[in-house]
């Protein structure tokens, strides 16, 4: 029995097991890093977006924007926001096939 450690966490590879491979462990760690930092991103264009939609509030107040600008603000924000989701659940996937990958079963 090996160990391979991922994000803080430790996932037991068996070598005996002839279904299980390095190759495919090392690619699923991979695409876990890989869309790990994709939700980093997401999270910061999350808040980027939130704070042009308080700047495109403010400007309208002032009367410097048309409410069609915040509303193109506001649909900024949302669309951040659900590419956050979608970002999420593809580390969520990445994490269950690395998992799966090294013979464990999915816990979530």
């Amino acid at each position: 029995m090996i160990y391979v450690y991922s994000m803080g966490r430790a996932i037991r590879y068996y070598p005996e097991r002839p279904a299980l491979s390095l190759d495919r462990i090392e690619r699923s760690y991979n695409t876990v890093q890989r869309t790990k930092r994709l939700v980093d991103v997401a999270q910061q264009v999350v808040k980027l977006r939130q704070e042009s939609e308080r700047l495109a509030e403010n400007q309208l107040s002032q009367g410097e924007v048309l409410v069609s600008d915040r509303r193109q603000a506001t649909a900024a924000k949302y669309k951040a926001q659900a590419d956050l989701v979608q970002a999420n659940l593809g580390y969520l996937l990445a994490w269950a096939e690395l998992e799966q990958a090294a013979g464990r079963t999915p816990e979530f």
